[in-house]
């Protein structure tokens, strides 16, 4: 009994600790730039994307789509895209 109770006191302290710190974190991201989250895709075009493919001389567009705000791929040929 007296375990447990000691492990309690240790998880209490811990988990408000961490609550804490998150507030502490969440309360300095809202004074900075560096917090606010980036889009990485519009919905409508891949022009901030990089496209490789396997075969070069295969026209990415006929890979890679937007179609109704979802990226498409075709899948032939291997390739991926980075932003």
């Amino acid at each position: 009994m007296k375990h447990l109770f000691l492990l309690l006191v240790v998880f209490a302290v811990a988990f408000w600790g961490s609550v804490a710190a998150y507030a502490e974190a969440e309360a300095a991201c809202d004074e900075t730039e560096e917090c606010k989250p980036i889009a990485l895709f519009n919905g409508e075009d891949l022009d901030d994307w990089h496209i490789y493919l396997a075969d070069p001389e295969v026209d990415p567009d006929d890979v890679w789509q937007v179609r109704d705000g979802a990226i498409w791929c075709k899948g032939e040929p291997f390739g991926f895209l980075r932003t």
